[in-house]
């Protein structure tokens, strides 16, 4: 199995993750002895297990639509017993043939269980996948698969389509029709030295295009495919008779490697296929493209629904002239307007004028790029006055104003009153005050600053700014106590501000600091009189007037009374 579907398995259990673990006990109750087979669950490798099968090609699993989409799966086939692979006699453990059944046992002995809708294949397969193909016909491909498990040392309710994920180490099956078949290079190769001739671009024009390594059918069929509008690099301009009896299509040879995220088809050096000539808009290298063309694209009439329809493009503007090639939908191309009129369309097509009904064209209307605005820049802090954080920037050359949000994360919503704390989507001035209340109750907020213009507005920048955390608790046994004097012996955390009051609301408090240094003790208090004393720790932060200490949040107030 490829290593991606293993890795995008992982990404699925972490994001969707297990619902209910099964390890003894359950978020539901305790689990009963699973009925099923956990052990089958392992990696295994083809040579070890069944030495002499040899690998003969790798697939790509795309599904029906030629696209492989990841978050997608598809039921993989069993292998019926008794099959020969390669002309040899294979053990039966191999053919895994109770894989959905054995997870539905350890899934029931799970409390909580849910009852699923089942695959009736062998297991489920990512779309993206490259896979080991030890045998191959016009059907169906056989391939070996390593093993995989969803779950880690005991089975666990988890999303249904991760949970089918898990099989034994094994042969499985998948039609021919949802996969492409690389056997290899071995003609198509480009000789080391050897410079790769380009005589051409061909645009593809029909919604999927088979890469073939013969030019006619392969037994092994398309290698890859690529979608309509694709530029491919044609070695020669030549077009190629079909070397198959099945069609009399012709070909032109290209130069192509693959693109993908589990190196199917890619390799160091590009090598030499063929694609059908009907579907390919040739433009010759050594011919000018004419400059005053328009793009437009093939736009199929609703009644056409999904059907993959070949639209003639003709040599002359009528239906009778000789076909030199074919569109299906959303193929662009190159339109002459002042030679058109309301039933022809002029086309550039392979290098020369040709006609295409013009009811079938829509015009290729390309978005407006904007110039990205300009953010506002040098981002900063001022200066901390009243405790409190003074940020600035410098002004952006024509803009109105500016947004500016404060919020407790900057991965939540800016529209969302649980994570905004404040927003004005039109502040004029280029400093603002945090005020402190925003960092009463937490020691971080996040502020994304952009600036509006009359065509929109820019991107964000942010700034975080950060205040210290409740500090541990003030205790008597830190403290020497005496009668005009409160000397701190033994420090629970930074003490850098005191204040201490005969009230328990601070009224009329007074507050101790000493320049960035800790406080070491309160002074000329009064005899036989009960204080309340808090106490709170610093942050120090660069500022364009140097660096300044914030304090942070006040600790647990501490009862103390002085001696007689």
């Amino acid at each position: 199995m490829g290593k991606n579907r293993k890795y995008i398995a992982k990404i699925f259990h972490s994001l969707f993750g297990v619902v209910f673990v099964f390890a003894g006990v359950l978020l539901f109750g305790t689990s009963t002895k699973a009925a099923g087979d956990v052990t089958r669950y392992r990696t295994a490798y083809l040579q070890n297990c069944c030495p002499g099968i040899q690998v003969v090609a790798h697939a790509y699993l795309v599904g029906n639509d030629n696209v492989a989409n990841y978050w997608k799966t598809i039921a993989v086939d069993k292998v019926p017993v008794n099959t020969k692979i390669q002309g040899k006699t294979i053990d039966p453990q191999y053919f895994p043939q109770d894989n959905i059944e054995n997870l539905k046992q350890l899934y029931s002995s799970v409390q909580g269980y849910q009852n699923f809708t089942w695959i009736s294949g062998a297991y489920l397969e990512n779309e993206g996948s490259k896979l080991q193909v030890v045998a191959y016909d016009k059907n169906y491909i056989i391939y070996w698969s390593n093993g995989y498990r969803s779950f880690t040392e005991s089975p666990v309710m988890c999303k249904q389509y991760l949970l089918m994920a898990s099989h034994p180490p094994g042969f499985y099956r998948l039609p021919r029709s949802v996969v492409w078949l690389d056997c290899g290079r071995t003609e198509n190769v480009v000789p080391t030295g050897e410079t790769i001739k380009k005589e051409g671009t061909g645009r593809v024009t029909s919604s999927f295009i088979g890469i073939s390594p013969i030019p006619g059918t392969a037994d092994s069929g398309d290698v890859y495919k690529v979608k309509v509008n694709t530029e491919l690099n044609v070695v020669s301009t030549v077009k190629l008779p079909s070397r198959t009896s099945d069609t009399t299509d012709t070909y032109y040879k290209i130069s192509f490697n693959g693109k993908n995220d589990v190196n199917y088809m890619t390799r160091n050096r590009p090598g030499y296929y063929y694609v059908k000539s009907k579907y390919i808009n040739l433009y010759r290298a050594d011919m000018k493209t004419p400059s005053n063309l328009v793009d437009y694209q093939v736009n199929y009439p609703v009644t056409y629904a999904n059907q993959k329809r070949d639209i003639n493009v003709q040599a002359a503007a009528n239906s009778s002239s000789e076909v030199l090639g074919y569109l299906q939908n959303e193929a662009q191309v190159q339109v002459y307007e002042k030679e058109s009129n309301a039933s022809w369309a002029a086309i550039y097509f392979n290098s020369q004028k040709a006609y295409v009904p013009a009811k079938y064209l829509k015009k290729v209307v390309k978005p407006v790029v904007q110039k990205p605005k300009n953010v506002p820049k040098n981002f900063r802090i001022k200066t901390i006055k009243n405790n409190q954080y003074v940020l600035k920037w410098d002004k952006s050359s024509g803009c109105k104003d500016y947004q500016i949000i404060y919020c407790k994360n900057s991965f939540g919503s800016l529209t969302s009153k649980k994570n905004v704390l404040y927003k004005n989507n039109h502040y004029k001035k280029n400093t603002i005050t945090v005020k402190k209340s925003y960092l009463k109750k937490r020691t971080c907020i996040y502020i994304a600053l952009a600036a509006n213009y009359e065509n929109g507005t820019s991107k964000k920048i942010w700034l975080d700014v950060y205040v210290p955390g409740k500090p541990r608790a003030l205790k008597k046994k830190h403290l020497q106590i005496s009668s005009k004097k409160i000397k701190i012996k033994q420090y629970p955390d930074y003490v850098m501000k005191i204040q201490y009051s005969t009230k328990k609301s601070f009224k009329k408090a007074k507050t101790v600091s000493n320049k960035g240094r800790l406080v070491r003790a309160i002074k000329k208090l009064k005899r036989n009189t009960t204080y309340y004393i808090r106490y709170c720790s610093n942050t120090v932060v660069d500022t364009d007037a140097g660096q300044k200490s914030v304090y942070g949040q006040w600790s647990k107030t501490l009862k103390v009374r002085t001696k007689g």
